[in-house]
């Protein structure tokens, strides 16, 4: 897949933990609601990449646009922790044997199987079906 350019409708599982919190974003970047992201190594927040350094917070709730004229953190963006669907990285598929273990992040929408060089971990694997892989996300699961 490729990094989202709009807004995503990406299914939550309800149950569990669902916590939702803002965070200061990157200035010079546009979060889209739905998209996986995470906190880069000054502690803003970025659409998700397999950079390294990073660390997965969540699904935004919001589409947020910080222009390049903003500082760092000028703007927030509310994040929620859960279970969400990504999509499933076709040449890195995650399956239903790896239940528990971590999935890392490909881009700001989908995840992969493998740790690679800057892998950075989506979350945990719950579940994966034909729509794609249910990960819990966000700091809880990163470990």
């Amino acid at each position: 897949m490729a990094a989202l350019t709009r807004d995503r409708d990406t299914k939550r599982l309800g149950g569990g933990i669902d916590f939702v919190r803002a965070y200061g974003m990157k200035k010079g970047d546009t979060i889209h609601a739905g998209s996986l992201v995470q906190l880069d190594a000054d502690g803003y927040l970025i659409p998700a990449s397999k950079a390294a350094d990073q660390v997965t917070v969540g699904r935004a709730e919001e589409t947020v646009t910080s222009p390049a004229a903003d500082s760092n953190g000028d703007r927030s963006v509310r994040v929620r922790t859960g279970i969400f669907l990504w999509d499933n990285l076709a040449t890195d598929k995650v399956a239903i044997a790896e239940i528990g273990d971590k999935v890392y992040v490909e881009d700001d929408q989908t995840v992969r199987k493998s740790q690679n060089a800057n892998a950075t971990p989506a979350g945990r694997l719950v579940d994966v079906d034909d729509r794609g892989a249910w990960v819990a996300t966000g700091i809880f699961f990163n470990f």
